[in-house]
């Protein structure tokens, strides 16, 4: 007995010295509370808060609009069934303060009656930092709304005067006004390049825009992957010539399998990342590489160049990050590659790479294989 007694006198003593709230609800309301409730509520005896339903210590209404009588009541028919129950409450204070808390339920028997052993834990600080943290994403997210929203108004508003610059320009290259000189010559073929990629940047930034505004439409149908890579690698023809990098891509013709994706977009992915192999390896060789598995298409895109630095790699998908290429004089605003990322993911995708220094670099992409791809019939393509 004297051993039952003593275990009765120690949990009473912790009952009593407890920092958090305790409470014993005997029929659904406070039969006995320690003093750190009478301290938090804000009243001055235990005896105040005896006899009361829960719901006279709280506000009318809990924050997910239920009556507080009402939730009490559930609340504590939960704990009685399943013998525990975790969940948030508010309460008032006696000066009319209402404050957040985490309350735990738990089922025990108290003098022959099935009672409930009732902690609360102010949560205050806790429920002001969630609101800080909604509150800083929702300015990030507007300011990220009111950047994309300039890309896009500067980028459509820099097309017109651009497409301009590199008409005349053209139609100066082609002699409609008059014969060029050889002084002439090189001047106007250096404003049509600059021109050119001027216009790239504006298409890149337009690009990264409609991305983060949600505003990209995407056709999304069955395609064979090997006329995205033959496609591509046209359209990459010149740069690797001027570059005197050789494209090898041996498993073209005998590649059958289809993609489920946009046609367009999924081409754009390929020729930034054969633009890239190209640009950073001249006088190399780039290979192209298809492989499959039972969900996904991977192409790859393999140079022999020198590769890249490992502290560079979980900055390589961040816009406008160029590594240490910056001052390398190639050309290159550092969007292709935050583009190739979002492009995949938007096609229910993924983009990445592998390299070690010395040893160049392969970037790749997976998109979606189509169901049954191998039976295709091409000509439905």
């Amino acid at each position: 007995m004297s051993s039952a007694n003593e275990d009765a006198e120690k949990y009473r003593l912790l009952f009593e010295v407890s920092e958090d709230p305790m409470w014993v609800i005997i029929d659904q309301k406070f039969e006995l509370c320690n003093d750190a409730a009478v301290r938090h509520l804000g009243y001055s005896t235990k005896q105040e808060l005896q006899s009361t339903h829960p719901s006279q210590l709280s506000p009318e209404y809990q924050a997910d609009g239920k009556s507080s009588y009402d939730k009490a009541e559930e609340m504590m028919a939960i704990a009685l069934k399943d013998g525990y129950n975790r969940f948030e409450w508010i309460h008032t204070r006696k000066n009319g303060e209402d404050f957040p808390v985490e309350v735990t339920l738990t089922r025990m028997p108290y003098r022959g009656r099935a009672g409930i052993f009732c902690v609360w834990r102010d949560i205050t600080d806790r429920k002001n930092l969630e609101n800080e943290l909604i509150e800083a994403r929702k300015t990030a997210e507007d300011a990220n709304k009111s950047k994309s929203k300039f890309l896009s108004m500067m980028s459509h508003e820099l097309r017109t005067p651009l497409n301009a610059i590199i008409g005349f320009s053209e139609m100066l290259k082609q002699g409609v006004y008059g014969p060029l000189n050889k002084k002439q010559i090189p001047t106007i073929e250096s404003i049509n390049e600059g021109g050119e990629l001027l216009l790239h940047l504006v298409d890149d930034l337009l690009n990264m825009a409609k991305i983060e505004q949600g505003d990209l439409c995407l056709k999304i149908e069955n395609v064979l992957t090997s006329e995205i890579i033959a496609n591509s690698i046209r359209l990459v023809e010149n740069l690797a010539n001027k570059n005197q990098v050789t494209i090898h891509c041996e498993t073209l013709e005998l590649d059958t399998d289809c993609l489920y994706a946009d046609r367009v977009r999924s081409e754009q992915i390929l020729v930034n990342l054969l633009t890239n192999a190209i640009k950073y390896n001249p006088g190399g060789n780039v290979w192209v590489i298809t492989s499959t598995n039972a969900d996904f298409v991977r192409i790859s895109v393999k140079d022999d160049g020198e590769g890249i630095h490992e502290e560079h790699f979980k900055h390589i998908f961040n816009p406008f990050y160029r590594g240490d290429k910056t001052s390398s004089g190639i050309e290159g605003a550092g969007l292709g590659l935050p583009i190739c990322k979002k492009l995949s993911e938007k096609m229910n995708g993924h983009c990445g790479f592998d390299s070690k220094y010395g040893m160049g670099a392969t970037f790749w992409f997976e998109l979606p294989l189509c169901e049954g791809c191998r039976s295709c019939d091409q000509a439905d393509v």
